[in-house]
């Protein structure tokens, strides 16, 4: 009966620090995100010096010129310049949709959709993950990450839709 209540405490210990394993591994995951988010909160706040500001920046958000470019955008702009940015792609995937929706050739139609979802695809997920809602999944924001394939690929896609829209005559 003895070695029966030893074997089921070792069981309950092993359980117990395989639990704890898994919640420090899901922490540890959530630290980057958590940081952004505070970054975020801590450019709301007008007292502190730059010294402090570059100290906190440092600090919180390890890699803020690829993953996090969204969050230091809005800690240097503010909610003013994240609602400029936003309106901005708003506009250029209003101009798509109109070009999509006067577009005669089926191709264009198909190559204008894919470039709209690819473009905001990359918005949203990369919105969501400063904020929390997504893991950090490495995605480049559109004209803001640094990193030139992401500038090329993007810079590609204006091209093309710029060509689409010249070769169809379209008036807006």
């Amino acid at each position: 009966c003895k070695k029966d209540f030893f074997d089921t405490q070792k069981q309950l210990e092993i359980k117990f620090s395989e639990t704890q394993k898994e919640v420090l591994g899901l922490l540890k995951d959530k630290y980057k995100t958590l940081k952004s988010m505070i970054w975020e909160e801590i450019s709301n706040l007008k007292q502190l010096d730059n010294n402090t500001l570059e100290k906190v920046s440092k600090i919180f958000v390890p890699v803020e010129t690829t993953d996090f470019i969204f969050a230091a955008y809005a800690y240097n702009f503010g909610f003013i310049g994240v609602l400029l940015i936003l309106f901005l792609w708003f506009v250029f995937f209003f101009r798509l949709t109109q070009i999509l929706s006067i577009s005669n050739s089926d191709f264009d139609k198909f190559v204008i959709t894919g470039f709209i979802t690819l473009l905001a695809f990359q918005i949203i997920v990369n919105i969501s993950t400063i904020t929390g809602l997504l893991p950090l999944t490495g995605l480049p924001f559109p004209l803001l990450s640094l990193g030139g394939s992401s500038m090329v690929s993007t810079a590609v896609i204006f091209g093309i839709t710029n060509r689409i829209f010249i070769e169809n005559n379209l008036v807006i």
